[in-house]
């Protein structure tokens, strides 16, 4: 066995004995020495290492370095990929598991990525708003913090790009992130026959928190992260795309009875309308939601309108009062300029609502939740559309979504 494989074999060992959550999830994976790229590696069958990498680190980093790919497992990171570009993917789920890791009190070599403008986001949300000169901004915090912590040394022995070691391994696989980083790829083919799915990972996380719980071992920060496991993960672009249609499927007509029931001497609805009601769509003007997540926001919107088609679609800016009401007909480039503005009540919006000669037949509400509700809901459906939703905001009535 070599020195690496030694290495790995002890740090798993030291988080059954000490991190029992850890632990139990390390147990789940294969070691193996491994060229695919120039650090370590998950699939989310097998942790996969360079032996040069894991040599050149004191034990310390490497239990950080397993907790990192574990991290990637729990996560689900090599099922979320869904088609996007594997390099800008590694970037962005790293971004998102490093800031808990460290927060847990482990530490991690000095070729991380970590930003705290991406602390608590998703891998999905980070890889939306990576800039363009992603790996070169990544490249450079790398090499700061190599010439901080190790004086430019480690990374030579750590298989960098230039390094003898770093060029077999890169020769492996040209996706190694450019500063060093740990890579997630996506699960093999014959995973899922082995019973290796996201969502067995997520029933071991459970598991494992359970067990960590009940020795009195979960550090907080991994409470929350377990209790996130739980809930499943919802396309908030579907749910949009349901609601508007369920909301058009009840905007029957009465001028076409229905044929069903004339001959019972009954005149119901038609199950075919003429066109779809207008639909209102309310931003909270205080600003909470960031340009990236609103241009998807206004593009999904869009596509709703297109399919589903209604009379027309009021844009309501609001805080505390209604400010500006935008219509746009049917065919009608649908666009939203959010500004900032002060507190929050949600009434004013249901008030224009109920106000109008042709009421809504569906409310979307783009809003941080943080606001003041009115006693009575309105007689239409609502979709509260949220970057994030805690217990003590939920609201009265309506279905909330969380955009992510």
């Amino acid at each position: 066995m070599s020195t690496a494989m030694d290495k790995m074999v002890a740090a798993r060992t030291a988080l059954v004995l000490d991190q029992p959550f850890f632990g139990m999830l390390a147990l789940q994976l294969n070691l193996t020495e491994s060229l695919r790229n120039d650090t370590a590696w998950t699939d989310g069958v097998s942790i996969g290492f360079y032996p040069p990498f894991i040599d050149s680190l004191p034990q310390a980093e490497v239990l950080g370095v397993m907790v990192h790919e574990v991290l990637h497992c729990a996560n689900g990171h090599m099922w979320r990929r869904d088609g996007r570009d594997a390099k800008k993917w590694n970037y962005a789920v790293d971004y998102a598991i490093n800031y808990l890791i460290e927060e847990a009190g482990f530490k991690l070599p000095d070729i991380r990525l970590r930003d705290e403008r991406y602390d608590g986001q998703s891998g999905e949300w980070i890889f939306d708003r990576l800039p363009d000169d992603y790996q070169q901004a990544a490249r450079q915090g790398g090499q700061q913090g190599r010439q901080q912590g190790r004086g430019g040394k480690g990374a030579q022995a750590a298989g960098e790009p230039g390094s003898p070691q770093g060029e077999a391994a890169n020769a492996e696989n040209s996706q190694s992130p450019a500063c060093g980083g740990m890579d997630v790829f996506d699960a093999p083919g014959d995973a899922a026959e082995a019973g290796v799915t996201e969502a067995s990972w997520q029933q071991a996380v459970q598991a494992a928190a359970v067990a960590a719980k009940a020795c009195g071992n979960l550090p907080a920060c991994l409470e929350r992260f377990a209790t996130e496991a739980k809930k499943p993960l919802v396309d908030w672009k579907s749910v949009l795309h349901r609601f508007v249609q369920q909301a058009a499927k009840a905007d029957y007509t009465w001028t076409m009875p229905s044929t069903r029931y004339v001959p019972q001497g009954l005149y119901m609805p038609s199950m075919r309308s003429e066109a779809v009601g207008p639909i209102a769509v309310a931003v909270d003007t205080s600003g909470s939601i960031d340009a990236v997540l609103l241009a998807q926001f206004v593009a999904e919107l869009k596509s709703v309108a297109d399919d589903v088609q209604p009379a027309r679609v009021h844009v309501i800016y609001c805080d505390a009062a209604v400010h500006r009401v935008d219509t746009f007909e049917k065919d009608d480039m649908v666009t939203i300029d959010a500004r900032g503005g002060g507190g929050t009540s949600f009434a004013p919006v249901m008030d224009w609502c109920d106000a109008q000669d042709e009421p809504p037949v569906a409310l979307i509400y783009l809003t941080d939740m943080d606001g003041s509700h009115r006693k009575e809901p309105p007689a239409m459906p609502v979709l509260w559309a949220t970057p994030s939703c805690s217990a003590h905001q939920q609201p009265p009535y309506g279905e909330v979504v969380v955009l992510q």
